[in-house]
């Protein structure tokens, strides 16, 4: 959730569109059955009441006040639903106990969409209004109801893991049954976020889907469409997380008045009943990205503009300016009179949405603990949710992503500003297609690859103070590249303890080779099965640093054209390959050029600031659409968070970060990235930069001994 230190000001709910009609002092709801009971029913069963008992007053106060009396359940104006919704509720729940219903398939065609998310955990106020903005002009532009549902399970393996098992590596195999181990004693999150269009036939929905796809690219929120034949198991995924095979409902199904059992997985469903008095944007993220696997969906239901402000908007403020001065009032009629300008001039639309919180739990007594935690987690936001009582049945059934339709009494006026502020694509994790387990990031695996389709080109930039973990962080993620994917590393190492071709490279497998000078270089033959080969330059003399570098990148660039795929070329110290002419124009030939024969270019620097204020190293950092900043010395930091923009909120996350923590960067996406602790310990036995001295024991000096 957005910190309050922001400089976004909080946006009053507009909760005065839900406020009941009064008579005088009288809510209009107590006031008129109470009347009417009273008149229509007490006052002739009074008479009678006196007639028979010859006058007598108190039976025939007693007869006089016993309609009003049973009508007054009805009466209560402060009750969301109203009364008589519990009543109706209770007697469909009756009905489906004796009379089981299953679930139908739609009878309209509706199109489903995978969001892609953005981190605004750590995005600076312009970049939460700009995205709030984004997604405020797709909904002012809905002209029919929309459904968002967001599913969260609890990650139990990886799609990499089946792929590790079967290595023919032991390294690799180790490395999966280590994969395996951490996913069953860590309490990981899986999301995926659903957007559905519905429509009444196929020409309608292709007009909407066009002009929602567009909205959606102008807003950089690149969504794919589900396949239709995807989308029955999508639907059963609704009632049975684990299922393989599509289902047209559950196949046992037991509901209770608070809970409901679905083929073994225990649900209880909530509807928001109140929102927060002031949100922020990004309000809700403890419940859309938070630490607890939750099903979510959001009903979002255009209104009519001109019924909304003229019997709704017109109507409350006339009722405000006719009733009794109070701050209250005055607060009340200002954010009426401001809401009613921004209805005339379409700034803002009205809404009837409806949010529908599923929580789900292997028993009872494990739904109960984990929806005390929900309700906590609501009130502390300033919300409220209510327990879909006699209703729990309907409230499971509502996170099928082709049940369109909002509960009935569960929805609320609001207009665009609240919706948009309750911003459901914001997560603070990464999880790229093709890319290979890397660190933790939002509760989540981070799945990362420096291969990106919609990128510049494939290249990264690492920026970390010493011990920040930048080493060990790129030879966790090229390692596993290499050995997932099996892409081909290529380097040199100028660091006298081997940093890169010492263990590293024992436990890849990989060649070593000690070229003297470019010449040597230049001699270098690799071979088609080469996978990872590391130069030691840590012997060699830094004004011929450079021109090995450039020697040694046109050996590759000739390897990897005779041999096409992907590799991974790195530099570390990059500052001392940039002193020498010939070094420079590698790294930029590298950075502009090398993504056509499949090279992904890495550069690592301890002294950024020296780096940007070099021409090679701003054209570097600007053709990287990937990097990652680690802790950085005080002296460094601000003019890194100049350089890489970052917000105040990324910069303070910088200047605490530890070890192995540190802000990473994927195009559009930004996300805190921890790797400390998130390696097998055969990794770490093999990427750690410890040094290891084996010194002489020091003899001690015996007395009289000269």
């Amino acid at each position: 959730m957005a910190e309050e230190s922001s400089g976004e000001q909080h946006y009053l709910v507009p909760s005065h569109l839900e406020t009941q009609q009064s008579i005088g002092p009288f809510p209009a709801r107590f006031l008129m059955p109470t009347l009417y009971a009273g008149v229509f029913l007490g006052i002739p069963l009074g008479y009678t009441a006196w007639q028979a008992t010859n006058g007598l007053l108190p039976p025939t106060i007693g007869a006089a006040l016993l309609p009003p009396l049973l009508i007054s359940p009805y009466t209560a104006w402060w009750l969301k639903p109203p009364a008589e919704h519990g009543t109706f509720a209770a007697l469909r729940f009756v009905k489906r106990t004796y009379r089981a219903q299953l679930p139908t398939s739609p009878a309209t065609p509706v199109a489903i969409y995978r969001m892609p998310t953005i981190n605004l955990e750590t995005a600076s106020d312009e970049a939460r209004h700009q995205a709030r903005a984004q997604w405020g002009a797709i909904l002012n532009g809905l002209t029919h109801p929309i459904k968002i549902v967001i599913r969260g399970r609890p990650l139990t393996t990886l799609p990499v893991v089946e792929a590790l098992r079967n290595h023919p590596l032991e390294v690799a195999r180790d490395l999966g049954a280590w994969f395996e181990s951490e996913l069953a004693q860590h309490s990981l999150i899986d999301r995926d976020r659903l957007l559905v269009v519905p429509a009444q036939n196929e020409s309608e929905l292709a007009f909407r889907t066009t002009a929602l796809e567009k909205a959606l690219r102008q807003a950089h929120l690149e969504a794919s469409r589900v396949p239709a034949e995807d989308v029955p198991l999508l639907r059963t995924l609704t009632w049975n997380p684990q299922a393989t095979e599509a289902r047209d409902g559950p196949e046992v199904m037991e509901e209770g008045t608070t809970e409901v059992q679905a083929d073994g997985w225990w649900t209880r469903a909530y509807a928001l009943g109140q929102f927060p008095a002031a949100i922020l944007t990004n309000w809700a993220s403890p419940l859309f990205a938070g630490d607890e696997a939750l099903d979510i969906a959001i009903d979002v239901v255009p209104q009519n503009e001109t019924y909304v402000k003229a019997w709704v908007v017109d109507v409350k403020i006339r009722q405000l300016e006719t009733s009794n001065p109070s701050a209250a009032r005055m607060v009340a009629l200002e954010q009426l009179t401001d809401l009613r300008y921004a209805l005339e001039h379409r700034y803002t639309k009205p809404f009837n949405v409806a949010v529908t919180v599923l929580v789900r739990g292997s028993s009872r007594q494990d739904v109960r603990k984990r929806s005390r935690k929900t309700e906590d987690y609501v009130k502390t936001l300033g919300g409220k949710l209510h327990n879909l009582r006699w209703e729990q049945g309907d409230g499971l059934l509502q996170l099928d992503p082709v049940r369109t339709k909002p509960m009935t009494g569960r929805t609320h006026l609001v207009d665009t500003r609240t919706v948009s502020r309750t911003y459901p694509w914001s997560d603070g994790y990464l999880q790229l297609p093709n890319g290979v387990p890397w660190g933790n990031a939002g509760n989540r695996p981070c799945i990362f690859t420096p291969y990106v389709s919609t990128s510049k080109g494939p290249h990264m930039s690492w920026y970390g103070a010493t011990n920040a973990g930048k080493g060990m962080g790129f030879h966790i993620l090229t390692s596993r590249l290499h050995l997932v994917k099996g892409i081909r590393i290529f380097g040199i190492d100028q660091d006298e303890q081997h940093e890169h071709c010492g263990r590293f490279l024992e436990y890849l497998g990989g060649r070593k080779l000690t070229p003297r000078d470019a010449r040597d270089a230049r001699e270098i033959v690799l071979h088609r099965d080469d996978g990872v080969v590391i130069l030691d330059l840590s012997e060699v003399d830094e004004a011929h640093v450079g021109a090995i570098f450039a020697a040694w990148t046109n050996v590759i660039k000739q390897h990897m054209l005779a041999h096409p795929g992907r590799s991974i070329v790195f530099v570390d110290e990059a500052i001392t390959v940039s002193e020498d002419p010939a070094g420079e124009r590698a790294m930029r030939q590298a950075v502009q050029r090398s993504r056509h024969w499949g090279q992904s270019f890495h550069v690592l620097t301890q002294r950024p600031s020296s780096w940007f204020g070099t021409a090679v190293g701003r054209a570097v950092q600007g053709n990287c659409d990937a990097w990652w900043c680690g802790a950085q010395q005080p002296r460094e930091l601000a003019e890194v968070a100049d350089a890489l923009e970052l917000s105040a909120d990324e910069k303070g996350m910088v200047r605490r970060a530890g070890i192995g923590t540190g802000l990473l960067v994927s195009g559009l996406r930004r996300v805190w990235l921890d790797l400390f602790d998130r390696l097998s310990a055969r990794e770490h036995a093999a990427f750690h930069s410890d040094p290891v001295v084996e010194a002489e024991p020091i003899p001690i000096r015996k007395e009289g001994v000269s």
